[in-house]
């Protein structure tokens, strides 16, 4: 496990590193109307170090499956910290149109290993108790 994980110079670093595996992950799986945030300080948990993200996209079940899996594969590894999902009932007008599947939206909230130097965590952990 010492190798596990995302490594950068810095949090920064590490942030655009994720969100963009997390966007080409979520758009190769057909995830729409997507939006990818990361979490801007660094959770300890033992000897690992994680950096939080969150995807949201229009809920469609294939594609949000396809995600996790394509997540599944990475050698970075993660963990899912959330999942929530709402549905929204078709409008009569939606209904008479012929749409048969009701919409709604997806967040999935999901947490990488990072490999930081030393100082590059420490200075979120120091504001943290300030």
């Amino acid at each position: 496990m010492e190798t596990w994980g995302f490594e950068a110079s810095n949090v920064a670093v590490a942030q655009v590193r994720i969100e963009q595996q997390l966007v080409e992950a979520a758009t190769r799986a057909g995830l729409t109307n997507l939006r990818v945030t990361t979490d801007s300080e660094v959770e300890t948990i033992g000897p690992t170090q994680w950096l939080g993200a969150e995807v949201q996209a229009n809920l469609l079940w294939t594609p949000t499956f396809a995600f996790l899996d394509a997540l599944a594969a990475w050698p970075e590894g993660f963990r899912v910290t959330g999942f929530q999902y709402e549905m929204q009932p078709l409008t009569p007008l939606q209904q008479e149109a012929g749409m048969t599947a009701p919409t709604g939206s997806v967040r999935i909230g999901v947490a990488f290993p990072v490999i930081l130097p030393p100082t590059a965590a420490a200075p979120a952990a120091a504001g943290a108790g300030s």
